[in-house]
């Protein structure tokens, strides 16, 4: 009951966080009216997340079925609120408040409650089930998660009640409020309490992909096979920029502009009106009032730039050693298709990259693999690509190839895609229950024609 317990804790502590500062901000605001209705919103979009789990369980449906629905839910939930933290940027929560901005603002604060646990209900719902089941009862699980989320509860309304009390909300601005909510997201307080926490991987697959494709692209369109043309020196500036952590700096920044941009337009907002015939003590005392609040308001900015650097960062390839498993041997059934069993002895983690050698007439052998996509779909590929030599590849973390004859990091997600120094893709291929079911001819065709190319 301690793990249900704790996992229903952190998802709440992540929406009780989000609730309190959403609270904090409006309730000191002309938006007062919808402080509380934000606050619920929270506790309903968990609900909401949590039935739609238990209905999908009920019609059969499995969480790899929608967890690639969730996962893009989440990355656009995260781009919408780094757009609208730079569409409030220097405005305080009053200035939203006027005219045809109001409607808009509360509207847009009652979805984005709504949205903050969504995902994570649909996933808590699911650990919970499989607790239940594990334990074979699920009443004491439910209740144990009730009560975790009811404390999370406690402490959220108790944080709001001290910040309010300390003044908070007259250093808080919309874009703080939604550059910290975009900290939260990233850094998964929730998600990764029930081992879902992928949005920060999400990031960086997707700078890694757009600069391994632009660098791969500039090496098609100069027409450089096997890198022959190229000084040393520019090649291996070029392989800095293939580095998962050059990748991970890539995104962090990217993360953090909009961010930093709300800070300086928060930094760089008009001082207030003094009025005219104000003597000069009291003309000191506000700006120094002003300066005052500029510093305290920028601590938020801070916190939640150094949270989402540091969660983009963290996510990074990780490990830099090498897997490189050995080729397993598979055989054809006869009827045109090499038999692969996803299982077995031989088989490992079902995520890691497996090899396989195919033996064809006249004692050639075909070495390709098969690696698992961050969606849940099965790339294959030969074990060589079109411009290196055939030196094969390995696996580096759990988000990239690795060749290795020219040192090149490839994203998980393009393997599967012709092009540049990607593993050649062997198309075709079909899982069949427990079994991987590859077209020979199509296998053996593309390995001859690349070999021919060497």
């Amino acid at each position: 009951m301690a793990d249900a317990f704790l996992a229903a804790l952190r998802v709440g502590a992540d929406g009780a966080l989000a609730a309190a500062l959403g609270f904090v901000l409006l309730r000191a605001s002309a938006l007062r009216r919808i402080a509380a209705p934000a606050a619920v919103a929270v506790a309903a979009g968990l609900a909401v997340g949590v039935a739609a789990a238990l209905r999908a369980q009920a019609r059969g449906l499995a969480p790899a079925d929608f967890l690639p629905a969730l996962q893009r839910g989440d990355a656009l939930f995260a781009l919408a609120l780094a757009a609208l933290a730079l569409l409030a940027r220097g405005r305080s929560a009053d200035a939203l408040a006027i005219g045809w901005r109001r409607p808009v603002a509360e509207v847009a604060g009652l979805a984005i409650g709504l949205l903050v646990l969504a995902p994570e209900g649909v996933l808590l719902a699911e650990h919970l089930s499989d607790l239940a089941l594990l334990g074979g009862a699920a009443a004491p699980v439910w209740g144990a998660a009730f009560a975790g989320l009811a404390v999370a509860g406690a402490l959220g309304a108790g944080a709001a009640a001290l910040w309010l009390r300390a003044g908070a909300a007259r250093h808080l601005t919309p874009a703080a409020v939604l550059s910290l909510l975009l900290a939260l997201e990233l850094a998964g307080i929730g998600t990764s309490a029930v081992g879902a926490h992928v949005l920060p991987r999400l990031v960086t697959a997707a700078i890694s992909r757009a600069i391994h494709d632009s660098v791969h692209l500039l090496f098609v369109v100069l027409q450089v096979p096997d890198h022959a043309y190229l000084e040393d020196w520019a090649y291996q500036l070029i392989l800095r920029f293939l580095e998962p952590a050059v990748h991970a700096a890539v995104g962090a920044a990217v993360v953090a502009a909009p961010i930093l941009a709300a800070w300086r337009a928060f930094v760089r907002r008009p001082a207030p009106a003094i009025a005219e015939g104000t003597h000069a003590p009291a003309r000191r005392l506000e700006r120094a009032r002003f300066l005052r609040e500029t510093r305290l308001g920028s601590i938020a900015f801070a916190v939640a730039a150094a949270l989402s650097i540091a969660a983009i960062w963290s996510a990074r390839a990780g490990s830099e050693d090498l897997y490189d498993p050995l080729p397993e041997p598979v055989v054809d059934d006869g009827a045109g298709k090499v038999v692969v069993p996803l299982g077995g002895p031989l088989a490992g983690q079902d995520d890691r990259m497996r090899k396989f050698v195919y033996s064809v007439p006249g004692g050639r052998a075909v070495t390709f693999f098969t690696v698992r996509r961050p969606d849940g779909s099965r790339a294959v590929a030969l074990d060589l690509c079109e411009i290196c030599q055939p030196k094969g590849y390995a696996q580096l973390g759990a988000g990239y190839v690795f060749c290795k004859y020219c040192k090149t990091p490839i994203p998980v997600t393009t393997v599967g895609q012709p092009g540049g120094c990607n593993p050649i893709p062997v198309p075709g291929a079909e899982v069949s229950g427990s079994t991987l079911l590859v077209p020979r001819d199509a296998l053996v065709s593309a390995w001859t024609r690349a070999m021919e190319r060497k």
